[in-house]
């Protein structure tokens, strides 16, 4: 009973505000993805994204009958964060008394991070949900069971096929199984070869983004930039006010400290031997991207890495969960999830903490009309959304020369390299602008029709937006 609270909780926390933020950048892709041809979903996914087409492909069924409005959207990823829940669980329980694995569930269930990828229409939740099956069936293997390494297999291979940082996971637990077993290596060798297949199949895709699909954040952020925010991200979510991000993070990270103590410390030695696989898989998701990205590429997302979350969880759930932490482990995990669970609850009600308003913001452009031009700042990331909520529809995007008398120009200021009041382009004035929380829009007009190029305006917009 107590578990089917905490997965009837973790619901409402993801289904009930499926519609309080607009589309993101990156969603506004899935969305058109989805809203296409069956036989478009792979060479769009090739020609826009940098994960595998598994997800995109169940995001094209689901639109079909639910549509690709912000709920329609985002009920997919919802049901597979909350299915996440009872997943931890059972992957907790594995190896941990019945009260850490509750603990577990009940931190993935309120944790903001866990919530936010829930309601973003991306390949993230689904990534973590069967990332965290294969490490149930993986520790079921463990012990020999020949179902488990089949279903470890499958849900490896499925994962490697969602997002191609699966890899980690999947590694590490292929060579577990394979030392593990060494009098039936052959069955393991036999169940690592699926995932490594669905691996091999997808490095041509891989090469190809690599190759064609730009990351703008790559070059954005520094690798320091990266790991500070994935700690933080990792607390809070990916979006903070001061207080959320000074007094939240600090709390969570001490509360943190104290159950990892409490695992050193007070619990037993079975209980720490339980906590093992988790922490050894988890750091293997984590610290590989990490190094690579010391003398390679830069790697470090918190998206990217979420399939490591639960497997924390379940670490953290085995010092406030063991037998000798008695009541001081319950009270510490009882703070912990309050905190998680205040700013998890804070999201749909503060506006800093959710995601840019896309949708009121391309509401104050108004309907496309003749003469009406729109410039979107960051083009790539942003130019999809922009035409997504753009009211009036009837969009096209980039053709290499428009003329309009008006211009509008959208998108987050500190994209711009000059102030956004100034014209883009001459013959334009500047008539008004509006903010609307980090987004903003500035308006100009001209007499005289003018022409503006589909690339370049304003330093970085590098899409026009426009009536057909």
């Amino acid at each position: 009973m107590a578990l089917l609270a905490v997965v009837a909780g973790a619901a409402l926390l993801r289904f009930l505000t499926l519609d309080v933020q607009s589309l993101s950048n990156d969603e506004a892709f899935t969305a058109a993805i989805a809203a296409g041809e069956l036989g478009s979903v792979f060479s769009s996914v090739k020609s826009t994204e940098s994960t595998p087409p598994l997800y995109y492909f169940l995001a094209w069924a689901w639109e079909k009958p639910l549509g690709s409005g912000e709920t329609g959207m985002r009920l997919l990823p919802a049901l597979l964060g909350t299915l996440l829940v009872p997943a931890t669980w059972a992957a907790a329980r594995e190896t941990l008394p019945r009260r850490s694995a509750l603990i577990a569930a009940l931190l993935v269930a309120v944790s903001p991070l866990m919530v936010w990828y829930s309601q973003e229409a991306r390949a993230y939740a689904l990534l973590a949900l069967l990332s965290t099956l294969g490490f149930l069936f993986f520790v079921r293997a463990l012990r020999g069971g020949g179902r488990d390494l089949v279903l470890w297999s499958l849900a490896s291979a499925l994962a490697i096929a969602t997002h191609y940082f699966a890899v980690f996971p999947v590694a590490a637990e292929g060579l577990w199984l394979l030392l593990a077993r060494r009098e039936a290596r052959a069955p393991a060798l036999a169940a690592f070869a699926l995932p490594a297949l669905a691996g091999a199949a997808l490095l041509p895709l891989l090469v190809h983004q690599e190759e064609h699909v730009p990351r703008a954040w790559t070059e954005a952020f520094t690798l320091w930039d990266q790991l500070r925010g994935l700690v933080q991200q990792a607390a809070v979510g990916p979006r903070w006010t001061w207080f959320v991000q000074r007094p939240g993070v600090l709390a969570i990270l001490a509360l943190a400290a104290a159950a990892l103590a409490l695992l050193a410390w007070r619990a037993s030695a079975a209980e720490r031997r339980g906590a093992v696989p988790a922490a050894l898989v988890g750091l293997s998701t984590a610290v590989p991207p990490i190094a690579i990205s010391i003398v390679g590429p830069n790697l470090v997302a918190t998206r990217n890495l979420i399939a490591a979350w639960p497997l924390g969880a379940i670490v953290v759930a085995a010092g406030l969960g063991s037998e000798r932490a008695r009541r001081a482990g319950v009270a510490l995990a009882g703070v912990l999830c309050a905190v998680m669970l205040a700013i998890a609850v804070a999201v749909p009600l503060e506006p800093r903490l959710q995601r840019s308003d896309w949708e009121e913001l391309m509401a104050r452009v108004g309907p496309p009309q003749p003469g009406r031009a729109v410039a979107v700042l960051r083009g790539f990331e942003n130019s999809r959304v922009a035409a997504y909520y753009l009211p009036g529809g009837g969009l096209r995007v980039g053709d290499p020369v428009t003329r309009a008398t008006e211009l509008v120009v959208v998108g987050d200021p500190r994209a711009a390299p000059q102030p956004l009041e100034l014209p883009p382009a001459p013959g334009f004035a500047f008539a008004e602008s509006e903010r609307v929380g980090d987004l903003a829009l500035a308006r100009f007009r001209s007499e005289t029709p003018v022409e503006l190029p589909a690339t370049g305006l304003h330093g970085t917009a590098e899409l026009v937006v426009y009536e057909r």
